[in-house]
């Protein structure tokens, strides 16, 4: 399973062009207010994702764990990200974190090598710096569509677009990937939470799922629940389900 989650530390409907938005870091658009999520099946991701993807979910024993970094915008080609922009790339498990022992960068994908895997379940987890990006107006209605962004967020946008302000928004990405070392559960659920500031949080062992399974998670920022947020399941060449979180965060992912 990957998982990917966005992050803004700007709000860009509210203060996109202010300078001093920076200096206050809030949950924008391409977060809480546009409410899209995604839990993303090995394989789907989608040129404005980041993900990291092993060679193998299930490992044997004693197996050098690698994997791929690919990254895109969604209005540029895919492409490999440069190391220094990753805050952290980090194999997880019974054992600790480990950083990539090597680092190799194409043009589409970049390939990083860790230490065997612990046995039990592991994760790799990344976390990538902020970056600011400003959108032309048409990218911006393209980019809304494609979030189901609420009338609350199109009708701020229309606003600040009759001002003739910009599109200028912050965000950073982190995402995170479950795979497991032999036929042990070790690790779990202590690998359930990692850390990330934004971070979905599955509530069974997602290496153990079987198909028509269901994954319960939760959704928290900052340690809190976050309800009310849509969370969409991407599967290439398949409709997208989307749940919402309730109250405490909590959803099930079919």
């Amino acid at each position: 399973m990957l998982f990917r989650q966005l992050l803004c530390p700007m709000n860009p409907i509210t203060t996109m062009s202010a300078p001093a938005a920076h200096a206050r870091p809030a949950i924008g658009v391409r977060a809480l207010l546009a409410a899209c999520w995604l839990l993303a099946a090995a394989g789907s991701a989608r040129a404005h994702d980041t993900w990291v993807l092993p060679s193998s979910f299930q490992l044997s024993p004693g197996q050098t764990v690698r994997t791929r970094v690919s990254s895109g915008d969604g209005l540029t080609p895919i492409t490999a990200p440069p190391r220094r922009s990753l805050s952290s790339l980090h194999l997880i498990d019974s054992q600790g974190r480990t950083e990539a022992q090597r680092w190799q960068r194409e043009a589409t994908v970049a390939q990083a090598q860790f230490r065997a895997a612990a046995p039990g379940v592991a994760c790799l987890a990344l976390s990538m710096d902020d970056t600011e990006i400003a959108l032309a107006p048409d990218v911006v209605a393209q980019y809304l569509r494609e979030v189901h962004a609420p009338a609350p967020v199109l009708q701020a946008w229309q606003r600040q677009r009759a001002l003739g302000q910009a599109w200028v928004e912050r965000y950073a990405k982190d995402a995170k990937t479950y795979l497991r070392s032999g036929p042990l559960s070790t690790g779990w659920p202590a690998l359930a939470r990692i850390g990330h500031r934004l971070e979905l949080v599955p509530l069974r062992d997602p290496t153990r799922l079987a198909v028509g399974d269901s994954l319960p998670v939760r959704l928290l920022l900052d340690g809190q629940p976050v309800p009310q947020a849509a969370l969409r399941l991407s599967q290439p060449g398949a409709a997208e389900p989307e749940v919402h979180t309730e109250a405490q965060g909590q959803a099930d992912i079919r």
